[in-house]
């Protein structure tokens, strides 16, 4: 089977194969990259193999999960992207990381766009959300642009918020 999920004319959304562990490694164990992902922590070396199973079983579940992105024209490392339950939600969440220097040019928009789209042609989704750090206001950019509407905000046990976004 092909790896690639989706192309766009500068990356190439792909599965994450058990080889990719460094390159996981590399951004999720970056802390400014995790700065407003979950905890902000970066990633165990024990999460991340962790990882890289589940994400494989949700292949064979349901299709799809977390994917690697590449540059298409020269197959180096952009970050990741994909559609997770996380915590066993129903709604499946666009999750996506860029590397520090790809930052500002428009690929993360590109990125959630292609891939939402590829969801709701392939794999029948027809709701998508997001959810945001408040403060991460270039994520809510790349959200707005792609389509996605503001709900009303979590307010979380250890009071914070989370921004909710929602693609229908």
């Amino acid at each position: 089977m092909d790896a690639t999920v989706v192309n766009t004319p500068r990356l190439k959304i792909r599965r994450i194969r058990p080889g990719d562990y460094e390159a996981m490694m590399s951004v999720y164990g970056d802390l400014e990259l995790m700065r407003f992902v979950g905890d902000g922590s970066a990633i165990t070396a024990e999460d991340c193999a962790r990882w890289i199973d589940i994400t494989l079983d949700n292949y064979s579940k349901r299709g799809y999960g977390l994917f690697l992105m590449e540059s298409a024209s020269d197959g180096s490392l952009a970050g990741f992207i994909g559609l997770t339950h996380t915590g066993g939600q129903p709604e499946p969440e666009i999750k996506y990381v860029l590397r520090q220097p790809l930052w500002g040019q428009g690929l993360a928009s590109e990125a959630v766009d292609a891939l939402c789209t590829h969801a709701r042609s392939t794999w029948g989704l027809t709701q998508v959300i997001a959810t945001v750090a408040p403060e991460n206001t270039a994520s809510h950019r790349v959200l707005a642009k792609c389509g996605f509407s503001r709900w009303e905000d979590l307010h979380n046990e250890d009071g914070s918020t989370t921004a909710v976004w929602r693609l229908a």
